[in-house]
């Protein structure tokens, strides 16, 4: 095999290799973005039913506090 004939085929194969390694990145850039973004939806909705639970709380204590000053002033 000339010397010639291996230079190319050995440039064929970086360039493959170059090709699909920039094809992989590309794919876990892609793939990395979509996880993020689907992790801060599920954050979101958690942080939001935090806050409901939160507010359901607040107006279960109010009520059971009313409650106990009407029956003790009656």
């Amino acid at each position: 095999m000339s010397s010639i004939s291996k230079v190319r085929r050995s440039r064929h194969r970086w360039s493959q290799k170059a090709i699909e390694r920039g094809e992989q990145l590309r794919y876990q850039r892609k793939e990395n973005t979509r996880i993020k973004k689907e992790r801060d939806k599920y954050k979101a909705q958690a942080h939001e039913a935090r806050k409901q639970l939160e507010e359901e709380r607040k107006k279960k204590a109010f009520l059971s506090t009313t409650k106990k000053s009407l029956c003790m002033f009656h």
